[in-house]
């Protein structure tokens, strides 16, 4: 069972179900905190467990490309929200970003790999060759033999 707090609480939570075919009810006392930085990886973790109950509720759907769009909806702002990867959106990485030191900005390069099986040259092109490829690829450039 997992649940998510807006502020600081003290409380009981009451949870009734059934053991062996018979009623049980327990209640656990809860004094929850406004914020506790040693804790603040739970975000992440109830925000992923979010997102594979939506999933769950049109699952049969989700599997084709027409999830309910509210659901869909939902997922997606979890995953900006919490800064985590969905089936709907992906983060892109930056070749570049702006560090602030001593009040300067200034332009810090960031490298990107290649993707497995890509060569650089293939992709960015070498003197006298040929732009487009894959590394071990039948040719230079697969758009050109497909006619693109």
């Amino acid at each position: 069972m997992t649940g998510r707090y807006a502020g600081p609480a003290r409380g009981t939570v009451r949870l009734r179900c059934k053991v062996g075919g018979r009623d049980v009810a327990r209640g656990i006392t809860l004094d929850l905190p406004g914020a506790e930085a040693g804790h603040d990886v739970l975000a992440t973790l109830w925000a992923r467990a979010r997102i594979e109950d939506l999933m769950g509720q049109d699952y049969a759907r989700a599997q084709h490309g027409a999830m309910r769009a509210d659901l869909q909806e939902q997922v997606t702002q979890l995953g900006l929200d919490y800064r985590l990867a969905t089936q709907f959106m992906s983060f892109v990485a930056e070749e570049e970003q702006v560090v602030t030191s001593g009040g300067k900005s200034r332009r810090v390069e960031v490298p990107v790999n290649m993707p497995e099986g890509m060569s650089h040259a293939a992709v960015f092109g070498v003197p006298g060759g040929v732009v487009g490829g894959v590394a071990g690829g039948a040719g230079a450039n697969p758009a050109a033999s497909q006619g693109l």
